[in-house]
């Protein structure tokens, strides 16, 4: 038997290659003893090559792999999934995107709203250094200016009702003063609107009474003239209006009311004084035909006044009404 030099296996002595490494037998056995020199053969005798044997490599033994704690192996804790990040994309053209703000007017618009609002300027400047001077402006510009000062008007004389309501409110017994404080409080806008649109209504319908006079007349003037320049020459009785309303802003209420009542008397006839400019194209004298056509104003003035105060008086009263019963329940 042969053993190994090398693992110690055991194999037997025509075994070429160990049992146990797969060492070669003549290679291991050369190894560990120096090789002793032979004699060499005489060169008349040839020695006959022996053929080197190939070394084949067996198989290795598979590497024991250490033991397992029993059980399945836990798979690995999956990962917190992140959101989604969005992708930006490319604003379409021609769609509004959140973050751009629209314009409320295009440019063209706009221009034209500057171009409008500088008119108005040069129109009101003339309505208030010369408003003699009538002509050049837009209907809704005597509309404005007509609305305002009405509206000017209703709250002045609000304005001064209050300061003396206030006056009087002392002398009040608590009782009656607690409901009529609450009153005065639900009822005195609809009262400011009440005012405020009557004497408007009255206004236009004095405009009318002053076009059939003018008809009457056989005068060319038009409603839209009489109107624009009815309203461009309103501005000494909006001025005075305003400064009724100051002076009562801040309880000058006697000269407040004094301007305001003599504001609206000279209002009123100053629409006596425009029918009398009327030019009278009649065969008739023009003299008895302006007398005439005054007469008529003031009894359309009249009938005009009583309806309306009609009107304005009723709907105050319902208003009232309904306020009273209001406090009271």
């Amino acid at each position: 038997m042969y053993t190994c030099p090398k693992c110690g296996t055991e194999s037997p002595d025509e075994a070429r290659f160990c049992r146990g490494c797969g060492t070669p037998i003549i290679i291991a056995a050369a190894s560990p003893a120096p090789a002793t020199p032979q004699p060499s053969a005489p060169a008349s005798t040839p020695v006959a090559a022996q053929p080197m044997p190939v070394p084949t490599v067996p198989p290795q033994p598979s590497i024991p792999m250490p033991p397992t704690a029993s059980g399945p192996i836990p798979a690995p804790a999956a990962a917190p999934m992140q959101p989604p990040t969005p992708t930006p994309t490319a604003p379409s053209a021609g769609v509004p995107q959140p973050s751009e703000v629209k314009p409320l007017l295009t440019p063209e618009q706009q221009e034209k709203a500057k171009a409008e609002a500088r008119a108005f300027g040069e129109w009101f400047k003339t309505f208030v250094t010369k408003p003699s001077e009538t002509g050049g402006g837009k209907a809704w510009y005597g509309i404005a200016v007509i609305l305002a000062t009405t509206a000017i008007s209703a709250l002045t004389f609000i304005v001064i009702l209050g300061h003396i309501y206030d006056e009087f409110g002392y002398y009040m017994p608590y009782e009656i003063a607690y409901y009529v404080d609450d009153l005065v409080t639900r009822a005195g806008t609809a009262l400011f609107f009440g005012i405020w649109l009557g004497t408007t209504a009255f206004l236009y319908a004095t405009l009318g009474c002053l076009r059939l006079t003018r008809a009457i007349m056989a005068s060319p003037d038009t409603f839209a003239s009489l109107h624009d320049g009815y309203a461009h020459r309103l501005s000494p009785w909006t001025v005075s209006y305003t400064a009724a309303l100051l002076l009562a802003l801040v309880h000058l209420d006697p000269l407040a009311l004094a301007v305001w009542s003599l504001a609206s008397w000279a209002q009123s006839i100053w629409v006596y004084v425009l029918v009398w400019e009327g030019e009278s194209r009649r065969k008739l004298d023009g003299q008895w035909l302006r007398f005439l056509t005054t007469f008529l104003m003031a009894i359309l003035q009249t009938i005009i006044s009583i309806i309306l105060t009609t009107i304005v008086a009723g709907a105050l009263g319902l208003t009232f009404m309904g306020a009273i019963s209001n406090v009271l329940s």
